[in-house]
């Protein structure tokens, strides 16, 4: 087996996204199935203290806090879950 990589553009914060991250998994895959997950997420975004906007703070939160939630990994793992090999 080869390998195969597929880039997708999507805000983890953003549930809806959340289907075009396992979507372009299983566009790859030779089996059909996603064996594993890596749930990882940031923005690689920083400034300087002085130069914090409400904005550029609200996009950190929601990617830390929202992305890497409970809630959103809850919600990918439960998609997955008809995609897993048994």
């Amino acid at each position: 087996m080869g390998s195969k990589v597929k880039v997708v553009h999507a805000n983890v914060a953003v549930l809806a996204d959340l289907k075009e991250i396992i979507d372009a998994a299983l566009a790859v895959s030779e089996t059909g199935n996603i064996d594993l997950l890596v749930h990882n997420a940031a923005t690689g975004d920083d400034c300087f203290l002085e130069d914090l906007t409400e904005d550029f703070y609200q996009a950190q939160t929601d990617v830390h806090l929202k992305g890497t939630s409970a809630h959103a990994s809850t919600v990918i793992m439960t998609d997955i879950v008809p995609h897993q090999s048994s």
